[in-house]
């Protein structure tokens, strides 16, 4: 079904609070209204419930910016993470970041949440707090993702800080 001329679609959202008025920016820039809902979340200090108005087409490019800033995955497999999955501003938009236990594997996302889900059903098998080493994480995502997937594998001693300069060219 093709949307109509002037047609307009409602969306909600569960929005972090501090993302709220980049919201509001780069919704007027595309033509959506964003209204603020009353509705309580899981979290509701950390969230607010937001109904964005507009074409299919500008809520989806509401939605994608959104996501963007909110970064790349990461996920730790070190024993004693303090967090196994989670997203970092400071890993580029569409990289999944696994802490292995001797290094890091660095996996290139085409579609971030199909790959995402992917990744994680391939990471399963072995385990948070185990002690995979890059070598098993990679076999078990390439397992996963197949030859296509653009995976780097970086030792522990090269891997330096987590941040968004260490993983935009790769």
């Amino acid at each position: 079904m093709t949307e109509q001329p002037g047609a307009s679609t409602e969306e909600f959202l569960m929005v972090p609070t501090e993302d709220i008025e980049y919201l509001r920016e780069i919704a007027d820039r595309n033509g959506v209204d964003v209204s603020e809902s009353e509705a309580l979340g899981i979290e509701p200090v950390s969230t607010t419930a937001v109904a964005l108005l507009g074409s299919a087409l500008a809520i989806s490019t509401v939605r994608r910016l959104l996501e963007e800033r909110r970064g790349g995955q990461m996920i730790d497999l070190r024993p004693g993470a303090s967090r196994a999955v989670y997203r970092s501003r400071d890993i580029q938009y569409g990289l999944i970041v696994v802490l292995a236990a001797d290094g890091t594997v660095t996996v290139r996302a085409t579609d971030s949440q199909d790959e995402l889900a992917l990744v994680i059903e391939a990471l399963r098998g072995l385990g948070a707090g185990s002690e995979a080493d890059t070598g098993a994480v990679e076999q078990a995502v390439r397992g996963r993702l197949g030859s296509d997937a653009e995976i780097v594998t970086r030792p522990a001693q090269d891997r330096g800080p987590i941040d968004r300069r260490s993983y935009e060219d790769e």
